[in-house]
């Protein structure tokens, strides 16, 4: 039937992010169940929009403080994602970059480094030292060291966040001047 064809899925999806980002997280929640009912009866099981839905819920579950579930639904996505495009390809880092923003959330930096780790070596590998989105990595590297207290590590991240920064957006970016004065 019309309620169950992709791009009905695609709607609901579409609302649940506007209502996460008017923060009502259980109505999005409701709007992310329906598409992903629908994903799962009309799409092949390793869909990348299925990826994306499971990335969206375990967002929604950060936002309600429940990290183990948004842990969870980001490994969903993941698994999905190595499956389909293997370990080492950008949508699979930035699964890496979600997963270290709730373990930092919850406190866990450690496990926060690790999980950047894994998104930097992807996007140093993929994009080259002086792309944005590794200027965006390193400062996540440089934060989640900031935060255990290793200013030394910090500042080093920092550097080469600064650096690929510079290359790929200019040295006077904001984002470059931020990260230099770090």
């Amino acid at each position: 039937g019309t309620e169950e064809h992709a791009s009905v899925a695609q709607t609901y999806n579409n609302m649940a992010n506007v209502l996460n980002n008017q923060a009502k997280h259980d109505d999005a929640m409701e709007m992310h169940h329906k598409c992903l009912a629908i994903q799962l009866k009309v799409l092949e099981p390793d869909h990348p929009s299925i990826a994306r839905t499971y990335n969206n819920m375990a967002n929604v579950f950060r936002h309600q403080k429940d990290y183990g579930k948004s842990l969870e639904y980001h490994r969903k996505a993941l698994a999905i994602k190595e499956r389909v495009h293997g370990p080492r390809h950008p949508d699979t880092a930035i699964s890496h970059l979600n997963m270290g923003a709730v373990f930092g959330s919850q406190g866990d930096h450690a496990g926060a480094l690790e999980a950047f780790g894994k998104a930097l070596a992807i996007r140093e590998q993929v994009f080259g030292p002086q792309s944005e989105d590794v200027g965006k990595t390193c400062k996540a590297m440089a934060d989640a060291h900031e935060a255990q207290g290793e200013r030394e590590q910090a500042r080093a991240f920092y550097g080469r966040a600064a650096a690929a920064y510079a290359a790929a957006l200019g040295p006077e970016h904001e984002r470059t001047v931020e990260a230099r004065g770090r």
